[in-house]
């Protein structure tokens, strides 16, 4: 805790800081004027001394200086007085262990050092020698003061752990969200974008060409399946209290994987556009852990629908997966509207989304136009994998 913080109001158990010294202090109100009575020797002025140093403790929460300077001068006037010991003195070691639980260090440091001088010069003054209170006094000063300070290090240490299991807890649903986000863009999106194309080839070779045509509505029943199929898994993902990825990827999520890139191709050809894909066949003995082997999939998945909506079905495509030095490498590249220039891709919510996902499975991307078209490249080291 921060000398600023320690300053604050205290409301680790409930309770108004205020509250409780004030409670504490009238409770030493009453032992000092109640019980000074029958002890020997103990004058009116002894126990106003009392009283004024135990209400000086109402301060502590807001101004703890006050009862840091107040209660050791005090703690002197009543010793230097004659007074002997009594319930007086009690306020010095409570205060001591009220400042060290709530005040700022350098506070509780001036504290202690006062009440020794306070409780040593008194009784030099008073009684003209330290005796057993001028000598164990001081003592008692350091050794309350030292353990309000080690519950208040212990308070803090258990809250802050209390905040990091929270923020911990909220970075796991916000990633979960995010994931979830992102499968919905990668997977469904694509599929709506394969129906949009699929949908306007039908209209347009219904009646010239129904062969054609009733290729493109196939076309159509197999995607708005392979929909339904991500949404299905969505919704159990959803249904589950874990955010374990690893177990949502290995036992729900349908097709994800680098083997099914193969598949995307051939949709992707359905699509109207013109894909060379070239797969190095090292890299089927490679071992790619199961959320990079998804990664790259949707990567290849997000890449091609972004050149269908982007550079229209007329573009050129080449995917490539290969194995390069201790990497996988997974490049898409096309060349833009038919030959033309590249059309901007980099505002929408598919490159955050494929970014993201690359950099949580430990990889990097590049994206960015290229003369003339665009290309995406995602690149994952491959731990123990050496070059080929």
């Amino acid at each position: 805790m921060s000398d600023v913080e320690a300053m604050r109001p205290d409301r680790r158990a409930g309770l108004s800081p205020v509250a409780v010294d004030g409670a504490i202090a009238v409770v030493l109100v009453a032992l000092v004027a109640g019980a000074s009575q029958s002890i020997a020797g103990v004058t009116a002025t002894g126990v106003a001394f009392g009283v004024v140093g135990a209400l000086a403790i109402t301060a502590t929460a807001y101004l703890p200086m006050v009862p840091a300077v107040v209660v050791p001068a005090c703690l002197f006037g009543y010793l230097a007085t004659g007074n002997p010991g009594g319930p007086a003195l009690l306020v010095g070691p409570v205060t001591m262990a009220i400042l060290g639980y709530r005040a700022p260090k350098p506070i509780v440091a001036v504290g202690v050092v006062l009440v020794i001088a306070a409780v040593a010069g008194g009784r030099v003054v008073g009684f003209a020698e330290l005796g057993p209170i001028g000598t164990a006094g001081p003592a008692w000063a350091i050794a309350v003061a030292l353990v309000g300070v080690t519950v208040r290090t212990q308070v803090d240490r258990r809250a802050e752990r209390r905040r990091q299991h929270d923020l911990l807890r909220r970075q796991a649903v916000t990633g979960e969200r995010l994931r979830i986000a992102r499968d919905l863009h990668d997977s469904v999106a694509h599929a709506l974008a394969s129906i949009n194309v699929q949908s306007t080839v039908a209209d347009r070779l219904l009646e010239r060409d129904p062969a054609k045509a009733r290729e493109a509505l196939a076309a159509i029943r197999g995607a708005s399946g392979d929909a339904l199929d991500e949404l299905g898994w969505l919704l159990n993902s959803l249904r589950e209290n874990s955010v374990d990825e690893d177990a949502v990827d290995e036992n729900h999520e349908p097709g994800a994987s680098i083997d099914g890139i193969g598949e995307l191709i051939a949709r992707a050809r359905n699509d109207g556009l013109t894909v060379t894909y070239q797969r190095d066949p090292a890299v089927d003995g490679l071992p790619i852990a199961r959320q990079v082997s998804a990664a790259a999939y949707r990567v290849v998945q997000e890449a091609l629908s972004n050149v269908t909506r982007h550079a229209g079905p007329a573009a050129r495509v080449r995917v490539h997966v290969e194995h390069h030095g201790a990497t996988l490498r997974v490049g898409i590249t096309d060349d833009g509207r038919a030959g033309g220039p590249a059309a901007p891709r980099g505002t929408g919510v598919g490159l955050i989304g494929m970014a993201e996902r690359v950099q949580s499975t430990g990889g990097t991307l590049d994206v960015g136009p290229r003369s003339p078209g665009f290309a995406v490249q995602a690149t994952w080291p491959l731990p123990h994998v050496g070059a080929p």
